[in-house]
């Protein structure tokens, strides 16, 4: 049996003793190559994350207290298309591993109001819909808040009350639905395929994944 989640600081401070752990240390001084062992890093984490929760049955909320991976600079990168091809492959990947893992990912900017009105705390907003075709991929449609937004999660920036906003996502678990359906193979590899769903009354608003890649 696994173990419960609990807000004791004293247990949580006991369960974080039990396992190694540290700062990270980024040697790469030059901009680029820095952000993209980062990128690589966040990535790799969240992809062992995945993996390790696909094991455990039911629903789960990651909560990740972050600005943000360095992917959302404002200034469209110009990739080539092996590149592209590439990072397609990741965005399929990703999408079908956090679905089987049936993992909500929430995005919460610790900057808080230092960041509001910032582009990079709402830049990611062009990226949320989904990659249909592999010449429409940019690096930032593997950012943190896009991923989490397109898992059913939030991405929560603009406000410094942290712990606050903790709770208001673990609120998400308290009243939820499983709605499930037998997709149609696709016409060829990763064809994509959105997801919305609506409610009819006023003020309520359903959140779930937005899309995702159907196979032959």
């Amino acid at each position: 049996m696994g173990k419960l989640s609990t807000r004791d600081g004293n247990a949580l401070v006991a369960e974080l003793n039990e396992h190694e752990s540290g700062l990270r240390v980024n040697r790469k001084t030059q901009a680029i190559y820095g952000a993209t062992e980062l990128i690589q890093l966040s990535l790799r984490a969240l992809d062992q994350l995945a993996g390790f929760e696909a094991k455990k049955p039911g629903r789960k909320l990651v909560i990740w207290i972050s600005p943000g991976w360095p992917l959302l600079s404002g200034a469209r990168q110009e990739l080539s298309p092996k590149n592209q091809e590439t990072y397609f492959n990741s965005i399929v990947s990703f999408s079908d591993r956090l679905r089987r893992a049936r993992m909500t990912l929430y995005s919460i900017d610790p900057l808080g109001t230092k960041d509001a009105g910032k582009m990079r705390a709402s830049y990611y907003e062009g990226y949320v819909k989904g990659v249909k075709n592999v010449d429409q991929v940019h690096i930032a449609d593997l950012g943190l808040q896009v991923l989490a937004v397109q898992t059913g999660g939030r991405a929560v920036h603009a406000d410094s009350d942290i712990a606050g906003e903790i709770t208001n996502c673990i609120a998400d678990a308290d009243a939820f639905y499983v709605l499930s359906f037998d997709g149609l193979p696709g016409d060829g590899p990763n064809e994509y395929h959105s997801i919305e769903i609506k409610v009819d009354k006023p003020g309520l608003t359903a959140r779930t994944r937005t899309g995702y890649y159907a196979q032959p």
